[in-house]
């Protein structure tokens, strides 16, 4: 696998009793398969009011767990598919 590329999606926010959009980077390789996989998921714009807490981000069939302290947004592992 390659190490791919930061790429900007858009993605949604769940937690806390709350649900927005926000913008996040992450990084997409193509795997052996053809498909693709995401990684290292930043959110790097989010509503101003929302609380800190435990959150996490959904984007293109992926969740990836974050958190927001003191305002600040941090990454809590890997992505992972998402899971209906």
């Amino acid at each position: 696998m390659s190490q791919g590329s930061i790429v900007l999606l858009r993605a949604s926010l769940r937690g806390i009793g709350r649900e927005a959009e926000c913008d996040i980077l992450v990084r997409k390789s193509a795997s052996a398969t053809g498909s693709f996989q995401y990684s290292e998921c930043s959110v790097i714009s989010a509503p101003a009011d929302l609380p800190d807490g435990e959150y996490r981000v959904v984007f293109e069939g992926h969740v990836a767990e974050a958190k927001r302290e003191r305002g600040i947004w941090q990454s809590r592992g890997s992505v992972s598919r998402l899971r209906h």
